[in-house]
């Protein structure tokens, strides 16, 4: 079974690497030059360190001077990551490897828009659940079969099994809020030190211990609103040992060819995969842009009317107050007629009464 697996994963790792050669062609524009990078952009690479150049500084290289051994960088930083990822939630090995290579299809193509300040680790996992859920909805049969007998398998014990967690690992990933899923993430999925998360999310090495342990608090609160009860130690030894599974052998290679300008076509399934995401996720974007817009015209529209509605209740009151602005008088304060006269009464009343030397009933005081 062991020469059977390692025969598979070489063989997968290959033909990855064929499927996703020419992805990247439609991402050849212009010959715009980054500085210091020459020979498409492969000559400064090739004499840096390169654990010394971040993220953003490849994702440049490969989308201005379509630096290939950039991209290639990059898939060997998160290819595990994007694997392990599209394996929890497709549950087929053979999709999987579909899920990646969309991935890493997409990456290329938005290599260009995306900032400095995006986390890829974060960025590349969302986008992963995303083509995944898609996949996902082909194959509604067989998950359902799967998630049914994943269900039958019950653990009396103290600790769930892992795989009761895990086929709900990456939902929970996913509702955590935005910097606590890439503390999770670059700690444990890319098993940086909590100095190295700290300075990747802006903060020290005591904030980014901080906001680990409040993920894995939050985390165990999802698992016990599924009715899995987990102990803080479970779910770190869970995610540092087991979430993360070594990609087949020749996935890197399919995935490398993602931003190559040479090899063969890509699949059709794959090329469909990533077109359809591409599709949804702009429309996902425009929902919420269209959200936050309409709410904007809601608030206008209740302020309005709320004004309006004061005007219409006391219009005399309004114009006196318009008047006065126009005549560079200080508007005075909201007091009615009735209001008015009751409080000259009552003044009138306390002059009488200091005049007369009595003393006002205790009764008067209380009306």
């Amino acid at each position: 079974m062991t020469a059977n697996c390692g025969e598979s994963i070489m063989t997968t790792k290959l033909g990855v690497r064929v499927v996703l050669a020419n992805a990247i062609r439609s991402n050849q524009k212009s010959t715009l030059t980054l500085s210091g990078f020459h020979s498409g952009g492969d000559f400064r690479l090739k004499t840096m360190q390169t654990p010394n150049i971040n993220d953003w500084e490849l994702l440049q290289a490969y989308a201005v001077d379509h630096s290939e051994r950039a991209f290639d960088l990059l898939v060997e930083r998160y290819l595990d990551l994007v694997h392990s990822a599209a394996v929890r939630q497709v549950r087929d090995a053979h999709l999987a490897e579909e899920v990646c290579q969309a991935v890493f299809v997409i990456l290329a193509r938005k290599a260009r828009r995306l900032s400095r300040a995006v986390v890829l680790a974060g960025w590349l996992f969302r986008t992963t659940r995303f083509v995944a859920a898609r996949a996902v909805r082909t194959e509604e049969r067989r998950r359902g079969r799967e998630r049914e007998a994943a269900e039958m398998q019950i653990d009396t014990g103290s600790e769930p099994r892992w795989n009761e967690v895990e086929s709900l690992l990456d939902e929970a990933i996913t509702v955590l809020p935005k910097k606590d899923r890439d503390a999770v993430l670059l700690r444990f999925f890319q098993r940086r030190s909590l100095g190295e998360v700290g300075r990747e999310l802006g903060t020290s090495e005591d904030g980014a211990r901080k906001r680990v342990d409040r993920a894995v608090g939050k985390l165990r609160g999802f698992f016990a609103g599924k009715g899995l009860t987990l102990s803080a130690a479970f779910l770190v030894s869970g995610l540092s040992d087991k979430a993360i599974q070594a990609a087949p052998g020749g996935l890197a290679a399919a995935a490398n060819a993602a931003g190559h300008s040479s090899g063969a076509a890509l699949s059709a399934s794959a090329l469909t995969l990533a077109t359809g995401a591409l599709k949804e996720m702009f429309w996902v974007k425009a929902r919420v842009v269209l959200g936050t817009g309409t709410l904007a015209v809601v608030s206008a529209l209740v302020a309005t009317a709320t004004w309006q509605s004061g005007i219409h209740r006391d219009p005399s009151h309004a114009w006196k107050q318009l008047a006065a602005l126009s005549a560079g008088e200080q508007p005075r304060a909201d007091v009615s007629t009735s209001d008015g006269a009751s409080a000259a009464a009552a003044c009138r009343r306390s002059r009488a009464w200091r005049r007369s030397g009595s003393r006002p009933r205790r009764r008067c005081w209380r009306r």
